[in-house]
């Protein structure tokens, strides 16, 4: 009565009435609108639905025309732990799967179906507060035949995986267990029931190929965690990550390897085999392996890669997603060191053995595309409130023959909007002989950042935050980039660099390498170098091209290799660049003059090459690396504003042409990890940021003509510094991962230089022989 008087004071509703079985149901409507809440008022309760069939069946249970009841089906529920509760939630799953595909679109439902056999039921009790909405209590399961029941006897394991899973990641599923020979058992089983096919690929794989699955488990460790990563990069799709902790991971990788050549055994396989930094990347020729291990919850490995990351295996179905996930360790981008993710985990994450984590703004692509014409709107209409409830958390854990349940949605609803001060935190002041006349070259590691820098007369300095290391006077200015490397093989990082007629290289301790430098002919005059590992064991070759598009060849001992004696080109946008797919070298040269040329390791040109992408290009080639030749694609931006995606086969997969006036110019802007690109466009003194598809994102007026603008993707931010070279004043701006403009700074006295996390922005400025180095704090952004 109290909810009728409410609604009819309400302007727009009404209210009408109707008997089902005896009893009267309410129905209120909104006008205009054929959706009605249908309310029924039994003894002491108000029993309500938008379904109004669903009321009906209420009251055919209180007639007792059914015995169809919840009760009777889940006695169990009687029995509540939490008594005290005035709230509790009831989740059946035999009707879960249902449920879950009013929401979800077709494409999904298969993935879903598993629900219907997850576990019997839940019985939860609800908690709310300011910033979270807490459900705990325990799962019932059937040993046999349900999904949970497979983890019985199995110990909760604690989340150690939390060190290298990285911060692009959307949802995570993860399994704890003490045995993993008996967990295959008991998977074995329960596919028997629910997904034989399983069972025949084995038995079929092991007849045919002599290759027998379960050799893996005994070299499992405790945990196995599925991560749905979004890429940095922005053409690739969501990628996948399988970890598999290893009690002795050599053994793990070297029985993978040896599945790997039983399966190229009589076959001319040739198989991607690279090393990223310490870490070997292998293509795995098995697909979907991840699935007839675990089950088809990891499956979507028609390509399949793996590494070894310390006591982890670590499975992709991207090459470049285990390149990103090792950069991503190395610069702690990763949830072990994420504040905000980090502290949720140590207060909510106890030691499991079924765990469902989602990242709501990580995930919110995917969540997206899984979803339902009307779900899907709803969602794309209020985006900045639901990427609000983040993280969210579902466990399972078996405690002494009961599955404990913990459910845990994380909300920033509630909090109020907060004003960060953004500072400046001057960390050193450095004196040199004369004034600085080159950029900052950093060098990021995990622990510390280094950088080099040159003086106006030619001494270049090593320093990081205690002062200067070492300096050494090398008679030239720097020509491109400082790349580094361990090109000794001694584990000591090289700096490896161009100046004028020689190549020089020097250690973290100031120590010349060996054989250096290199000296060419008085006349050639270096404009950059790069560095290509072609078997992936460390033996670097080193190709440097000179003013004229000339390319030299040398192996670091000096020797010149005379296939290339040097290979003549028109003037080059940037170094060569070298790529290894499926066993094949290829050498990519932009020239100034618009002509792309890809050459094998003789220096020969490829089929196809090279072809005329255009009058002109200043701009370096953004690559897309794939699995093979015909997925691996280059972005070249010609001059006149046409943005071209060809392949290694010569194919224009991709041709966008962006409008052009003579006086507009054109620049590809790779981030510092080289993951993905935006596009620069200045007329006169307006400069504006594309993304690749041609959507604009940012435009500001510049008061001088000749600058500097560079790009970055930081976590979930994106920077642009915008650097005058006329009153040497940067500029700096933030977006967030929607491109929304989250703060700036404009003249800024010096250069700004982004580093590989959004708390190591540094800035350094030249005032006569004073090298000054800041920190701009940037810890929080939202």
């Amino acid at each position: 009565e109290m909810i009728s008087k409410i609604f009819a004071n309400m302007k727009g509703w009404k209210e009408d009435e109707r008997t089902y079985g005896g009893i009267t149901i309410k129905e209120l409507t909104k006008r205009g609108q054929k959706i009605s809440f249908s309310t029924v008022r039994y003894r002491n309760m108000l029993i309500g639905s938008y379904t109004g069939f669903l009321v009906e069946d209420v009251i055919r249970i209180i007639n007792k025309e059914t015995a169809r009841t919840f009760l009777k089906n889940n006695p169990e529920v009687k029995n509540s732990a939490y008594s005290h509760s005035d709230t509790y939630i009831y989740l059946n799953y035999k009707n879960i799967f249902a449920f879950a595909s009013l929401f979800s679109n077709i494409q999904v439902h298969d993935f879903l179906k598993p629900l219907g056999y997850f576990a019997e039921h839940s019985v939860l009790d609800y908690k709310m507060d300011k910033n979270e909405i807490l459900l705990d209590g325990f799962t019932y399961a059937k040993k046999d035949s349900q999904f949970l029941g497979i983890f019985a006897g199995q110990k909760p394991q604690k989340f150690n995986v939390k060190s290298y899973v990285p911060n692009n990641t959307g949802i995570l599923y993860y399994y704890g267990f003490d045995d993993p020979v008996k967990l295959n058992e008991s998977l074995t089983k329960f596919w028997q029931n629910h997904d034989p096919s399983l069972i025949e690929k084995r038995t079929r794989m092991d007849e045919q190929l002599g290759i027998d699955v379960n050799e893996l488990y005994p070299v499992f460790g405790n945990e196995a965690a599925l991560c749905f990563i979004k890429p940095s990069k922005a053409f690739q799709q969501h990628g996948k990550l399988l970890f598999i902790e290893s009690v002795n991971a050599d053994k793990f990788f070297l029985k993978l390897n040896k599945f790997v050549t039983i399966m190229k055994a009589g076959r001319n396989d040739t198989l991607l085999y690279e090393k990223q930094g310490a870490h070997l990347i292998r293509e795995m020729n098995i697909p979907e392996l991840p699935s007839m291990l675990l089950g088809d919850l990891f499956g979507g490995f028609s390509e399949c890669y793996y590494t070894r990351i310390n006591n982890y295996i670590v499975f992709s179905d991207g090459a470049q997603h285990l390149r990103e996930l090792i950069m991503n360790i190395d610069s702690e981008n990763v949830w072990g060191k994420s504040v905000e993710i980090a502290s949720f985990i140590d207060n909510h994450f106890s030691p499991s053995n079924v765990s469902l984590f989602i990242n709501t703004p990580q995930a919110w692509k995917q969540l997206i595309n899984s979803s339902s014409a009307e779900v899907k709107q709803g969602m794309q209409d209020n985006p900045e409130v639901l990427k609000k409830i983040s993280p969210i958390l579902f466990q399972f854990n078996i405690f002494q023959d009961k599955i404990y349940t913990n459910i845990v949605f994380s909300h920033g609803l509630d909090k109020e909007s907060q004003n960060e001060n953004y500072k400046y935190e001057q960390i050193s002041e450095f004196k040199t002989l004369n004034g600085i006349s080159s950029i900052l070259y950093t060098a990021f590691s995990a622990n510390k950042t280094e950088a080099l820098v040159q003086d106006s007369s030619n001494i270049l300095y090593l320093i990081n935050k205690n002062g200067i290391r070492w300096e050494e006077n090398i008679q030239a200015p720097v020509s491109g980039k400082i790349v580094s490397a361990d090109i000794n093989k001694d584990h000591i990082r090289d700096f490896v660099f161009a100046a004028g007629n020689k190549i020089y290289s020097y250690d973290t301790a100031g120590k010349m390498s060996v054989h250096f430098p290199f000296v060419l002919p008085d006349t050639v005059i270096l404009s950059g170098l790069s560095l290509a590992d072609y078997e992936g064991n460390g033996n670097f070759r080193i190709l440097a091209n000179d003013m004229k598009g000339n390319v030299y060849v040398f192996d670091t001992r000096g020797k010149r290799l005379t296939d290339w004696n040097p290979k003549n080109h028109e003037q080059l946008t940037s170094p060569v660049r070298h790529l290894r797919i499926k066993g094949k070298d290829y050498f990519i040269a932009m020239q100034k003059d618009g002509k792309l040329s890809i050459l094998n390791k003789q220096g020969e040109m490829y089929k196809g090459f090279p072809v005329s992408l255009g009058k002109s290009c200043s701009s370096p080639v953004f690559i897309e690396t794939g699995g093979s030749p015909e997925k691996t694609f280059l972005h070249v931006l010609t001059n006149e504003g046409n943005l071209i995606r060809i392949n290694l086969l010569a194919s224009v997969i991709e041709k966008t042409s962006f409008s052009s006036t003579w006086n507009v110019k054109y620049r590809l802007l790779p981030d510092q990890q080289e993951t993905g690109f935006m596009i620069a466009v200045q007329s006169g003194d307006q400069l504006m940021v594309m993304h690749p598809s041609g959507t604009e994102i940012f435009q500001t007026n510049i008061s001088e003509t000749d600058y500097e603008i560079d790009y970055d993707h930081l976590r979930d931010t994106h920077v642009l510094t915008i650097y005058g070279r006329e009153n040497k004043a940067s500029s700096l701006y933030l977006f967030d991962d929607q491109w929304r403009n989250i703060w700036k700074l404009t003249d800024i006295p010096g250069r700004v230089q982004t580093g590989q996390s959004i708390a190591n922005i540094l800035l350094f400025k030249s005032r006569n022989d004073i090298l000054e180095i800041g920190n701009i704090k940037l810890n929080k952004l939202k």
